[in-house]
Formats: structure tokens, C-alpha cells, sequence
């Protein structure tokens, strides 16, 4: 499914980018809209490597035909500056912002930009712009309170059952359990998350319809004059 997403997000960039070479005396939007969309095209692909770093400190099982346990996950390795959560994190934010920053660009590209790219937007478009802004610091705001939390230690201090919170628990992506390692409440980063991840799937009911790129030909007489031949517009 991912790998479907980054297909699409580099096939919408290459053609935003072909429109803006199609387009004569382009504005300064069209230009920073069609780059958030060429970083939004590389966070997808920066994104899928959420599946390979994660807070796995070691390989929970052997592998097939390996009598021991494979070696240390290279994500606990003291060594590298930014383990466990911290890469993981840092591609998923990346692709949170590149997402969010390609959007607006857009939104503010089809009211402001070029006469040719402008479109007749989505009567919710500009509210849905600004509750998607909200989801965005929310979640990240949730996060970087967590993270600062867990630097100085304190990432289970404000919760009745801390001393218990490294225990086995079921986690559920609904309801928070009653012991948690965590410095925010359960509540809070389920709302967060779920608020994101909501607003952010429901983008494209809201996202500005691109014109279409249209070809014609022209075909002339074979001669030694330039406009002569197939001509496309």
C-alpha cells in the first residue's frame, strides 16, 4: 500500500512539473508550490523507513535455520547518535510536514498562482486547511513532549502506575490501558493521533483539482521550413 502511495506521489509531481515548464512568465507560487511537491514525493519514499527503524532493541526470535539469536538491531547500536525512536520518528515527521507544506502550497497556488492553474476550489477548502494545520501541531507538539519527557527521564512520572508501566500490556489503538510508560496521558496521544490521521486521509476530497494537460498536433507538409512536419502544442 505504501509503496503504492510513493508511486503516486512521484507521478503528481512529475507532472505538476511539467505543467510549470508548459507555463510561460510562472509565478513565484507555482515555483514553491511545484518544490513542497517535489519534497512531498521524496518524504514518501523516506516514510517507508518507518518499517526498518523502530525501538527494537534486538531480534525477538531466531531466524529460520539459525540456531541463535540474530545480533543486536542496528537502531540499538550506542554508536549511532539517533537510535530507537529517533529515526523512526524523524522520517515520519518528515513526512508529515512535506505532506502538510504540499498541500497548502497547492491550496495557495490554485487561489494565487498562475491564471492557468488557478481553480474553483472546494466550498471547505479553506476550513479543511485549517483544521488539518491543527491536526499537524497537535500531533507534533504531543510528540515533542513525549520525546523531551523520555530525554530527562520523566517519561512515566505522571502516571499513578509508573513504577509498573515497563509491565506486559495490551495495547489498543482505541482505548488507553490503565498502565502506560508514558508522561502524557493515554487519552491524549490516542486523540492526537487519531485527529491526524483522520484529517489527514480525508485530504483528497479537499485537495484543488489540477487542470488537465491537454496535447494537439499539427501536421504539415514535409519542407525545409521549420513549421513544417508534426508540431505538438
Amino acid at each position: 500500500m505504501n509503496s503504492f502511495i510513493v508511486y503516486f506521489l512521484w507521478r503528481y509531481t512529475i507532472l505538476v512539473n511539467m505543467r510549470l515548464k508548459l507555463l510561460q512568465n510562472t509565478y513565484l507560487i507555482d515555483r514553491i508550490a511545484a518544490l513542497f511537491n517535489n519534497v512531498h514525493a521524496l518524504s514518501g519514499s523516506v516514510f517507508l523507513l518507518i518499517f526498518l527503524a523502530g525501538p527494537i532493541k534486538e531480534y525477538a526470535v531466531p531466524m529460520p535455520g539459525e540456531p541463535h539469536p540474530m545480533p543486536p538491531y542496528p537502531a540499538s547500536n550506542p554508536a549511532i547518535p539517533l537510535g530507537n525512536w529517533a529515526w523512526h520518528t524523524v522520517a515520519f515527521f518528515f513526512f508529515v510536514i512535506a505532506s502538510y507544506l504540499g498541500f497548502v502550497f497547492t491550496y495557495i497556488e490554485s487561489k494565487y498562482g498562475h491564471p492557468s492553474v488557478r481553480t474553483r476550489l472546494h466550498p471547505f477548502a479553506t476550513f479543511y486547511t485549517i483544521v488539518l494545520t491543527i491536526a499537524n501541531l497537535f500531533m507534533m507538539i504531543v510528540y515533542i513532549i513525549q520525546g523531551a519527557a523520555s530525554a530527562t527521564g520523566d517519561y512515566g512520572s505522571n502516571n499513578p502506575n509508573a513504577e509498573t508501566c515497563n509491565e506486559s500490556v495490551i495495547p489498543s489503538v482505541f482505548h488507553a490501558s490503565d498502565v502506560y510508560c508514558s508522561y502524557l496521558s493515554g487519552q491524549t496521544v490516542i486523540v492526537a493521533n487519531w485527529f491526524w490521521f483522520l484529517t489527514f486521509i480525508a485530504a483528497p476530497f479537499f485537495i484543488p483539482p489540477e487542470l488537465p494537460i491537454t496535447e494537439s498536433y499539427q501536421i504539415g507538409e514535409l519542407g525545409d521550413g521549420e513549421a513544417d512536419g508534426i508540431q505538438m502544442h
